[in-house]
């Protein structure tokens, strides 16, 4: 049969295209790690020459990790996942005792980086599900764009003396194989089941690449970490000045120095030149733009500046208004993510011999609300009245170490030590009096 040349070509440029889209695709994800983890000082020390930056320190102030841990939300607090019944509740919470910390960091990296790959995997050695968080890989859809390929590069050994050459992982559906970096195949495992990977995204696109995940934030990043190096070098040359001589012949030199006298010859003048000082005018524009960053993820300006002021609670709730409406859409994104994690995980587990239900349900709890003392004796007295909390809770509160029967006994205690329990102000019955059956 002749080949259709035609059609050939137009695959292999989409191959070549998606290629160049790939290697775009990871160069941004660097570069946004990178100011992630402040390793910023390559992208900064572009902006200055070589002989400023000899006697100037770089500039590295990582806004970066602050906005995006700030803003995300969603795994401050522990969410709580439950079964359809209390014992498989268990023992499903038991398989997965890192999988807060893994969603916490996923969640973090998912709203830097705009997606990652979440691996569930079982692990035979710790006989415990964990998940692997995959930043660098490079998927692969069907024309209906379902996920059904996946490669990422295997971990290389730490051992600086190592020569082992990269390695990468290839999934498709029916099982996963090691390559080279040449594409000759290691090994190869079959594997039949869900296909073990998720894909959390802030918004999913049309298209995998059509995306340009955070680029004000690492923008705003470089532009801070410019104005930074700029004042350390106003701070410097001010602190020290610029030393100049006049009247030197070209064969004549100089010792110049805080611990050193210099012998001027006759007919030569010395001095300092001290340069006009931006320190005020730096900071300035550094504070306006990271306000304006601020506001691009829904933060306050007092997220910038602190503010010196003890505020009430429903004061801070309101100033934070705006990243709370956010939250509500990332609860029902994460909540998608943790169905789909689930369904991987349950085939998982059905391997191993370990049955679990249907169905999950996650509950994502509020992170803690800061109230003056008033504030949280008002909440507190509604919340009993209401019967939402009990005082076995607010002492669990106030002593973190103290569990359900610690606490009991402490307020059993307390209560006979302090004597007759009174009755409030407005007749209704003391919590305390229902323990003891006055």
């Amino acid at each position: 049969m002749i080949p259709n040349l035609g059609a050939q070509a137009v695959t292999f440029s989409r191959l070549a295209a998606n290629e160049l889209e790939y290697k775009e695709f990871m160069n941004r994800r660097h570069n946004r790690l990178m100011y992630y983890n402040a390793e910023t000082e390559d992208f900064t020390k572009e902006w200055f020459s070589s002989n400023l930056l000899k006697n100037v320190p770089i500039g590295n102030i990582n806004i970066t990790r602050r906005v995006i841990d700030r803003t995300s939300e969603v795994y401050t607090v522990k969410a709580l996942r439950t079964l359809e019944n209390e014992s498989q509740t268990d023992k499903y919470n038991s398989l997965i005792p890192k999988k807060h910390e893994r969603m916490q960091r996923t969640e973090r990296m998912t709203n830097l980086l705009d997606v990652v790959a979440i691996h569930p995997f079982w692990d035979d050695n710790k006989k415990i599900l964990d998940h692997a968080i995959l930043l660098d890989f490079q998927p692969y859809f069907d024309i209906h764009g379902n996920l059904i390929g996946m490669r990422y590069p295997l971990t290389q050994s730490s051992n600086q003396g190592s020569v082992d050459e990269q390695a990468f992982v290839e999934w498709d559906l029916t099982g996963w194989r090691i390559v080279d970096v040449n594409g000759i195949q290691s090994a190869q495992t079959e594997y039949i089941g869900a296909f073990p990977f998720v894909l959390a995204w802030t918004e999913e696109p049309g298209y995998f690449y059509d995306h340009n995940p955070t680029a004000d934030l690492s923008q705003g990043n470089l532009c801070i970490n410019f104005y930074q190096t700029a004042l350390n070098a106003n701070v410097g040359f001010q602190s020290f000045g610029q030393p100049y001589v006049t009247g030197l012949q070209a064969d004549q030199r100089i010792d110049w120095g805080i611990d050193k006298v210099p012998a001027l010859p006759e007919g030569a003048t010395a001095d300092i030149l001290s340069p006009p000082s931006t320190v005020g005018d730096v900071v300035a524009a550094q504070t306006n733009l990271y306000k304006l960053i601020a506001l691009n993820y829904h933060l306050s300006e007092d997220f910038v500046t602190g503010n010196a002021q003890v505020e009430s609670g429903v004061h801070l709730q309101l100033r934070q208004q705006e990243l709370t409406n956010e939250r509500i859409g990332d609860v029902i994104r994460w909540k998608g993510v943790e169905q789909e994690v689930f369904i991987v995980e349950r085939d998982i587990l059905a391997k191993v011999n370990i049955k679990m239900g249907e169905d999950m349900f996650v509950d994502f709890s509020e992170s803690v609300r800061i109230l003056s003392p008033q504030e949280q004796r008002e909440q507190d007295d509604w919340d009993l009245s209401h019967n939402l909390i009990t005082v076995t809770d607010i002492a669990m509160r106030q002593n973190k170490d103290l569990e359900d029967a610690a606490a009991e006994k402490l307020i059993m205690d307390n209560a006979q030590t302090n004597g007759a329990v009174k009755k409030v102000s407005d007749g209704r019955t003391n919590i305390v009096d229902e323990i003891f059956g006055t």
